[in-house]
């Protein structure tokens, strides 16, 4: 009997676990007594996460004119509920570090994952009442799915990737995915989602990557990961051509309000960030 997307993420156990510092800053949130010191203190204890943190606050992500030099510090500037979104993005990174695959190089993978975070934050700044850090997190986290499959159905995934490459005119990677495994890396990825607890706003936008119009709760944050999923692929490869990419969907367009003549600097923009935030997350 096929394996189903839940039993794909029941098997992988405990390889593929949150550290603990991300865990308790998540508990630490739900209380309204916390505070910037309590959260600087549990990052503080986890050094490559306070370098990765450091690293990102004094980053051209922020762009701050003055120096941040201490965890507590980049809580209070960034802000509690900002710097949680940070430290997922930073430690999912890691969680796969013992999830192996030969199909592709975590670095690879990673590339496409921060440039999708990039875009979709470049996307959200033109909302103001949307969390830049939040559509960065869940542009890094889109594509998680894939590792999963990779690890768990390797013969499978290399006759996706290869069908994919022979074959530019084949569907796209998800749709293939579903008609010879039965389900795809968005199911796969939305299912750890919600096993890792994850807000309901992420788990959305892993789950319907693809497919924006099934977004239920999130629709503007569901199509601007679908939007940046399509335009990283122009900044991997330094395109300034929609031809480059899949058509992406007028819906998708019309609903996170962004004209496509402004996605090129918007990619420009990622890409300028790009290497420092790179330095920061792939740093051990």
């Amino acid at each position: 009997m096929p394996l189903t997307a839940k039993e794909i993420i029941d098997s992988v156990g405990g390889l593929v676990s949150l550290p603990e510092a991300c865990l308790k800053i998540n508990a630490l949130l739900d209380d309204p007594e916390t505070t910037a010191d309590d959260l600087g203190r549990v990052i503080s204890h986890d050094p490559a996460l306070t370098v990765r943190m450091l690293h990102i606050a004094n980053s051209a992500f922020y762009g701050l004119s003055a120096k941040v030099d201490n965890v507590s510090k980049a809580v209070r500037v960034i802000g509690m509920q900002k710097i949680r979104d940070l430290v997922l993005a930073s430690s999912a990174i890691k969680a796969f570090d013992g999830l192996p695959n030969d199909l592709v190089t975590l670095e690879n993978f990673w590339v496409h994952s921060i440039y999708c975070g990039l875009i979709a934050k470049g996307l959200a700044a033109k909302h103001r009442q949307l969390s830049i850090e939040t559509l960065f997190t869940a542009g890094m986290l889109h594509d998680i799915g894939q590792l999963v499959i990779f690890n768990k159905l390797p013969e499978q995934s290399r006759k996706i990737l290869t069908m994919g490459i022979d074959d530019p005119g084949e569907p796209e990677l998800y749709s293939l995915e579903r008609d010879l495994i039965g389900f795809d890396h968005c199911e796969v990825g939305g299912e750890l989602a919600r096993k890792w607890k994850l807000p309901e706003l992420l788990q959305e936008c892993i789950k319907f990557h693809h497919e924006p119009d099934r977004a239920q709760a999130f629709p503007l944050e569901v199509a601007i990961v679908y939007v940046a999923n399509q335009l990283a692929v122009m900044a991997e490869i330094n395109s300034s051509s929609l031809d480059d990419t899949h058509e992406i969907l007028p819906s998708a367009i019309e609903t996170i309000g962004v004209s496509p003549e402004d996605f090129i600097p918007i990619i420009e923009e990622a890409k300028s960030q790009f290497i420092d935030m790179k330095s920061a997350l792939l740093s051990n």
